[in-house]
């Protein structure tokens, strides 16, 4: 059918619109960065060493089953990504008698690539694959050490202690590098972590290293862990290392992660608070991404009062964010509020289509006393609409494979039904015509 491969940029809450949404109301739904018709991508990573040229470097790869091996060069744009072309990377011979079926891909130590081929599968007798292995064979660019060599070489050369060594490591252009000189200093104690934070204050540490020096400081265990990564949040130049701060503030907590339940309830109200300065003061649009997905994990009740004041950016990542955080908030009684917003306010879209498909009875009481009390036609059609749409909730979930058919009608009445009916049939004698056609519509679908 219509499902086909999409590339996604999927942060925490993000509804890309499966099965239903992303046809119907394709506004609610977080888009793709690229929606590619037919397809059947398999294994894929993030290319983070330094081997192969600069336009290769950060690009994601994917196996496509059956095609060839893909890319997707990554630019960011406000909070988020523009969208992205498919490049073929690597395909199989046309002569080839098995045909390439490529199912998954790592990067080696070296910066190379290796792929696994399904080659023949069952045709005509199990188990016929290959295993490739891509490497750059132009220009005068070195592997990654090994880190023997490397601590060899300057231990004769600067006489450093072991761990300045894995301080400076962290800068390395080689992301294997880099990963180990992080899990070398996490492993260190409490010198390691000393020696790190005097770096970081000494302001000897580039960008990458600092991307590091976040999470080593997240997974320190040490109470002081949480307000140091505040200060980097607040103060460093880089808005990327901000961002990954906020990140990691949010890990350290997410009630689910310090409670160890899914049902864990809200997280801190203060801390919540406090994270949602950032959106005050910091005008980044990827800060203010990762502060509003961090009050959503905390599941802040807050966050409608503090996104009315700070939320004005019309990016879609932004939006979607924020719209699922406000439903996750379930204060539903400030969430109506922003309803009240101007109309050039972006606010008041994202509150609206919070609203949206949610069997909560206060959410249904708004809707229907804003109905009764409505000046605006264009409001009213609105209320109308959203209230449509709760009328009854969808019957049992059946599978459907891999291609979902078109969407049910609702079934099953709820506590509400009564009261949205008769809310509707006063809306069919509404004064504007616009109304009542736009109500009408919502209840024939």
């Amino acid at each position: 059918g219509d499902y086909k491969i999409r590339v996604a940029h999927s942060f925490f809450g993000a509804d890309h619109g499966y099965p239903y949404l992303f046809f119907e109301r394709p506004q609610e739904a977080l888009a793709p960065l690229a929606d590619l018709g037919l397809g059947s991508s398999a294994g894929g990573l993030a290319y983070l060493e330094a081997a192969f040229p600069p336009e290769y470097r950060g690009n994601v790869f994917f196996c496509e089953w059956g095609r060839s091996v893909v890319r997707y060069r990554l630019e960011r744009t406000g909070s988020a990504f523009a969208p992205v072309k498919e490049v073929e990377f690597a395909a199989g011979a046309e002569n080839d008698p098995y045909g390439f079926k490529p199912t998954d891909v790592v990067v080696e130590r070296d910066g190379s690539l290796i792929v696994v081929d399904w080659a023949d599968g069952q045709r005509p007798k199990r188990g016929r694959a290959r295993v490739y292995r891509i490497a750059y064979t132009g220009g005068s660019m070195q592997p990654a050490e090994s880190q023997s060599s490397v601590s060899e070489r300057e231990k004769a050369v600067d006489k450093t202690t072991e761990l300045e060594r894995w301080i400076k490591q962290l800068g390395s252009e080689s992301y294997e590098q880099r990963i180990e000189a992080q899990t070398a200093l996490e492993r260190s104690g409490s010198a390691g972590k000393t020696a790190l934070h005097e770096a970081l204050r000494q302001e000897r540490l580039g960008v990458r290293a600092r991307f590091h020096a976040v999470w080593i400081t997240a997974r320190s265990g040490d109470q002081a862990a949480g307000e140091i990564l505040f200060r980097i949040a607040q103060t460093d130049a880089e808005p990327r290392v901000r961002a990954q701060a906020v990140r990691a503030l949010a890990d350290l907590n997410d009630p689910v992660l310090t409670r160890h339940r899914l049902d864990a309830g809200r997280g801190d109200a203060d801390f919540a608070s406090r994270l949602a300065t950032l959106l005050a003061w910091d005008a980044d649009a990827r800060i203010q991404l990762e502060s509003i997905i961090g009050s959503s994990r905390l599941r802040w009740s807050g966050l409608p009062g503090s996104l009315r004041v700070h939320f004005n950016q019309a990016d879609q990542a932004l939006s979607h964010a924020a719209m699922q955080s406000l439903r996750r908030s379930e204060n539903w009684s400030e969430i109506f509020k922003l309803l009240d917003e101007p109309e050039d306010q972006p606010i008041r879209v994202v509150a609206l289509r919070a609203l949206a498909n949610q069997f909560q009875p206060e959410v249904v009481d708004g809707l229907i006393d804003r109905l009764r009390e409505g000046v605006d036609f264009r409001r009213r059609a609105e209320h109308a609409e959203t209230l449509t749409r709760v009328h009854k909730k969808p019957g049992a979930w059946t599978y459907w494979g891999y291609r979902p058919g078109l969407r049910p009608a609702n079934t099953v009445a709820w506590e509400k039904t009564e009261a949205i009916e008769q809310a509707l049939d006063r809306v069919l004698a509404d004064p504007d015509r616009s109304v009542r056609l736009i109500a009408l519509r919502g209840m024939q679908r």
